[in-house]
Formats: structure tokens, C-alpha cells, sequence
């Protein structure tokens, strides 16, 4: 037990009858015993009493471009298969529920080979954001504010024509997300999050053997949506929790010339693990 100046008490937040507050080593709060509780809000609790976390996520996703297949020949356009993308994320919250987070999340993979052309696709993010931990009619809600890098590359090529072309975008913009939290059990919590971002930057274009160029003032918006449950555990001085989820993305670009419009979509399983002290 940390000690506290006379006159100053703890303080604890009560969400659906249950009191959470500061569990960390070295602040503890007795009768605060359940791994469930670090993920509700610590409002008032003790200055210096905080909550570290880090993560690592493997998704697999398949993009979804529009290929086209016919009967009898197959993909005529190229197509995806489900593949892994990787995320990791860490994070730091005040007792207050003030926080930042950095995330960043991959996904490069080329196309199935049983079309008539290969096509490649590489995406990357790279988020940094302000956290804000809330209680609302007994879900914990923690919004999302920050600024995200993004690149989204798309390569085609191997046609019958002997054709090659490249888009690549790479540009940053602001983002808002928000999740949300319930907790069903001392180990077992519903968890759902969104996030939303409008990426501003230049695309690269390339055809072969014709030359390339570059669209400016070119922009990128993005959404995601992920649902599922948590379990989580303590572990020594801290809690470790897993996850599967469902994800979905969706990059959509502005169109170029309004010709040229690289768009494509994310969806499948993802599962997490992850500590937090």
C-alpha cells in the first residue's frame, strides 16, 4: 500500500457494482482482485498509478479487390487468398485514464497464381494516438485520437500484353477511434472497436513499359471494424489476456484522372495475446 498524505483518501470508480481501481504493483487497493478490473476506468486513484500494456495480433485476412472469374476458365483477374497480417501495439495509461498508444500493422502478400496475370499487394499503417478511458451505463469506453502514416501499393503484371503497372500511395492524416468494453465475467469480456482515418498524400503510378508519374494532392480514407471476446488472467504483477476477434478494413482512394482507383478491402479472423501491468 502506497502511502498517502494525511486528509487524502482513495478513490474508486463503481462500475456495475463492481469497485475497480489501481492494481498494479506497489499501489494495490485491497479487495481489488480481479483481472477484469484493469479494464475499467481508475478515476482519482493514487498520482503515479499507471498501466503499461503491449500486444501482438496475427490476422488472417483476405483482400478483396473485385476479381473477376468465369466458369470453366477460372480467374481471369488476379485474386487473394486468406494471408497473415501482423499488428503489434503498445501503450501507457495514467490513473486518470489519459493514455497513447503506438500501433503498427502490415499486410504484404502477392495474388493466387491461377490467373492470367500475378498482382501484389503491400499495405502498411502506423498509428499514434491520445487515449481517453470512460465508464458509460456500465461499458468502458476508451476514445481514440492521433495521426496515422499509411501506404497502400498494387502491382500488376504478366498479361498477355507483357504489361506492368504500379499504384503507390504514401501519406498521413488524422484518425478518431473508439472501443468499447463489458465485462461478463472476471476473465471474460465482449470488446468491439472502430476506427476511422483520412490519409492525405501522393500516389505513384507506373505502367511498363509506357514510363510513370506521380498524382499529388491524392487522399486515402480508411475504416475498420473488429468484434469479439477477451480472456484474461493474472499473471504475477500483471494480466495477460488473449483475443479473437473479426476484422474488417476498407482503403478507398480517390479516383485518378477518373480512371484509376485503387481500392480494396480486409476481412477475416484475428487473434491477440497480450500483458498488461
Amino acid at each position: 500500500m502506497v502511502s498517502k498524505p494525511a486528509g487524502i483518501e482513495k478513490q474508486l470508480t463503481i462500475v456495475g457494482n463492481r469497485a475497480t481501481g489501481c492494481c498494479n504493483d506497489g499501489c494495490a487497493i485491497e479487495g481489488c482482485d480481479s483481472s477484469c478490473a484493469f479494464q475499467l476506468p481508475r478515476v482519482d486513484t493514487d498520482p503515479g498509478c499507471s498501466t503499461t500494456y503491449v500486444g501482438f495480433e496475427a490476422s488472417l485476412l483476405k483482400p478483396h479487390t473485385g476479381d473477376i472469374r468465369i466458369g470453366g476458365v477460372g480467374a481471369v483477374t488476379p485474386g487473394y487468398d486468406y494471408e497473415l497480417a501482423p499488428r503489434i501495439f503498445v501503450g501507457h495509461e495514467n490513473a486518470d485514464g489519459l493514455g497513447a498508444r503506438l500501433t503498427y500493422w502490415q499486410f504484404d502478400h502477392p495474388s493466387e497464381n491461377n490467373a492470367i496475370a500475378a498482382a501484389g499487394l503491400e499495405a502498411h499503417s502506423l498509428d499514434l494516438d491520445v487515449t481517453s478511458r470512460a465508464a458509460f451505463a456500465g461499458w468502458d469506453l476508451m476514445t481514440m485520437a492521433g495521426v496515422r502514416y499509411a501506404s497502400l501499393e498494387l502491382s500488376i503484371g504478366g498479361g498477355p500484353l507483357g504489361l506492368a503497372a504500379t499504384t503507390d500511395f504514401d501519406g498521413f492524416g488524422p484518425t478518431l477511434g473508439l472501443e468499447a468494453r463489458k465485462c461478463f465475467s472476471d476473465s471474460l469480456t465482449l470488446v468491439a472497436n472502430g476506427r476511422a482515418g483520412l490519409i492525405f498524400g501522393n500516389t505513384e503510378i507506373g505502367i511498363a513499359p509506357l514510363g510513370s508519374g506521380e498524382a499529388h494532392d491524392h487522399y486515402l480514407q480508411t475504416l475498420e471494424a473488429r468484434m469479439g471476446v477477451e480472456y484474461s488472467a493474472s499473471v504475477g504483477n500483471g494480466v495477460m489476456f488473449t483475443r479473437a476477434m473479426l476484422e474488417a478494413q476498407t482503403w478507398e482512394s480517390g479516383s485518378i484522372l477518373g480512371l484509376i482507383s485503387p481500392d480494396v478491402g480486409f476481412v477475416g479472423p484475428t487473434l491477440s495475446i497480450g500483458f498488461t501491468r
